[in-house]
């Protein structure tokens, strides 16, 4: 268990539990938000194929920030600023997705919020790991996925 100070006379962080909780909230809201997309835009009056595109914009975003924002992480050597860009960039797109009413504003959010939520996770994975050094990197992830999967099951429920 890692704990820091920033500031002097600030109390210690243990980010690895504020880490458990970025993956709870997010892992959730992707869940949800998949799983209740129809059910979400649909008042706004955008059809069920439109709401289709969307779920399909969001994880084809997912795909391509998985891939860019690690890497950048990785280049630069640095985790949390990349987690609190991923996380500002998904609150933007879970606006757009809320409040848009033209689909192409819809459709921008949606590849909006999964680039930069989905780009969290291989970010978050490896701050894991080196927060849970010197355990094995598999305890970490599969922690981090199980709260993740059970934030899943309590954001559908809800």
């Amino acid at each position: 268990m890692t704990s820091t100070s920033l500031l002097p006379g600030q109390a210690a962080v243990h980010y690895d539990y504020v880490l458990k909780v970025l993956f709870f909230v997010g892992l959730g809201v992707f869940n949800g938000v998949t799983m209740w997309i129809e059910d979400i835009v649909r008042p706004r009056g955008f059809s069920i194929t439109q709401a289709g595109i969307t779920g399909g914009l969001m994880i084809g975003g997912g795909i391509i920030g998985a891939l860019v924002i690690p890497t950048l992480s990785d280049r630069c050597w640095k985790r949390t600023p990349f987690m609190v860009l991923a996380l500002a960039g998904a609150i933007l797109g879970l606006v757009g997705i809320t409040y848009a009413t033209s689909y192409w504003l819809l459709f921008a959010s949606a590849f909006v919020l999964g680039f930069f939520l989905l780009s969290a996770g291989p970010v978050g994975f490896q701050y894991g790991a080196e927060v849970a050094y010197p355990a094995p990197e598999g305890t970490s992830n599969g922690l981090l996925l199980f709260m993740g999967q059970i934030s899943g099951i309590v954001f559908i429920r809800v």
